[in-house]
């Protein structure tokens, strides 16, 4: 993890309620006293906390300087947190087993006392037994739903804002169901190395019920082969795992593959990150942000 400085500011609390004792000060100690007695300015957030999150949640804080899980360090910025409400998980279904967990957070600044509820917006330090997580923005939680709707909204707006870019970075965009599985011979780019880390490719047959996005050349396919890593090697641990009787809205890419076996359409798809396999109901969401609404 790169090591982030956290800044202390001195702050000098000054009566408003004495004016003439500051007017009769010389004018370079005034300056430095003004100076001392602003507050210290917390680390800027970044531009969209809600667009760079991997992980949203509302957290209680459990203890300071401490850590749940012996796989990270303890620091001085580290905080136990429990996570109450997951509110953005990504990758999505590998998070949900730590709701009522406690979890790690590396807190961007302080502020915070055992007991404090917050709305975390986080990006993933570590994932395996336990999950550590490194913050990018904190928001209180009042005793009003409001905190919690304003941050739903963000998250809302931020959500569609990735998915328009993974539709305009997908080569095919459809809705479909899988209806063949094989295992399969290809060929492509490669060095001559043999690595731990070989995707195993699977193909998957894929019958579309609907196209949203794609070349000339596949538009009268009504069946596409894709590939997906069958490997269970940590490289390929978030990517799609597809099975036969799937429905889904798939973003896919070119494969850059040549398939040993033969099939429908002479292209070859691919999908290996989170995010490419979503669930068919977001078929008329995908076709909004592509007709840029």
């Amino acid at each position: 993890m790169t090591n982030r400085i956290h800044t202390v500011g001195i702050t000098a609390a000054l009566s408003s309620s004495r004016p003439a004792v500051l007017l009769a000060l010389p004018a370079v100690l005034l300056i430095a006293l003004l100076t001392l007695a602003a507050p210290a300015a917390a680390q800027p957030p970044p531009p969209d906390a809600a667009q760079q999150a991997d992980v949203v949640f509302v957290g209680r804080v459990v203890e300071l300087a401490a850590v749940a899980d012996a796989d990270v360090p303890a620091s001085a910025t580290t905080a136990v947190v429990e996570l109450v409400d997951l509110m953005r998980p990504d990758p999505p279904g590998v998070l949900a087993d730590f709701v009522g967990r406690k979890v790690t957070v590396d807190l961007r600044d302080g502020g915070l006392a055992a007991g404090d509820l917050a709305i975390f917006f986080t990006r993933l330090w570590q994932l395996g037994d336990g999950l550590a997580v490194v913050e990018l923005e904190r928001r209180p939680v009042s005793a009003t739903a409001a905190a919690g709707d304003r941050a739903r909204a963000d998250l809302a707006a931020a959500d569609d804002r990735r998915l328009a870019q993974r539709l305009e970075a997908a080569e095919l965009v459809v809705v479909g169901k899988v209806v063949g599985m094989r295992t399969t011979a290809a060929v492509g780019p490669t060095d001559g190395r043999v690595t731990e880390h070989d995707p195993e490719w699977m193909e998957a047959v894929v019958e579309v019920q609907r196209r949203l996005k794609g070349p000339a050349t596949a538009a009268a396919d009504d069946q596409v082969v894709v590939r997906f890593p069958g490997s269970q090697d940590v490289a390929w641990r978030y990517a799609p795992r597809l099975e036969i009787g799937q429905e889904g809205l798939f973003l896919l890419d070119d494969s850059g593959l040549i398939s040993a076996t033969a099939g429908p359409s002479s292209e070859r798809w691919k999908v290996d990150e989170s995010g490419q396999v979503l669930d068919a109901d977001q078929a008329d969401r995908a076709a909004r942000l592509l007709r840029g609404q």
